[in-house]
């Protein structure tokens, strides 16, 4: 299965990002050379039909908004009653 190019950038910066969280310079130039290692594994091409979503942004579906919100509501309560969200 091909991974499409918005999947791969999410993949790649979850697997090269600071598990530290570090910021500042240190953090900010680590920051500035995972995307440019990040950016060498694309095509242009891929990088503009990524890039292209944004000219034509695509309504949800009404439906799936409304599952997503109701799904999103139970996980919050279910944290709550769990005791984790404190």
């Amino acid at each position: 299965m091909t991974l499409n190019p918005g999947e791969r950038l999410r993949r790649l910066w979850q697997r090269r990002r600071d598990p530290r969280g570090e910021r500042g310079r240190r953090g900010a130039k680590r920051e500035r050379e995972v995307i440019e290692e990040i950016a060498a594994d694309f095509t242009t091409e891929e990088l503009q039909e990524f890039l292209e979503a944004d000219r034509n942004p695509v309504p949800a579906d009404p439906e799936f908004k409304e599952e997503l919100r109701e799904k999103l509501w139970r996980m919050i309560e279910e944290r709550r009653a769990s005791g984790e969200g404190s």
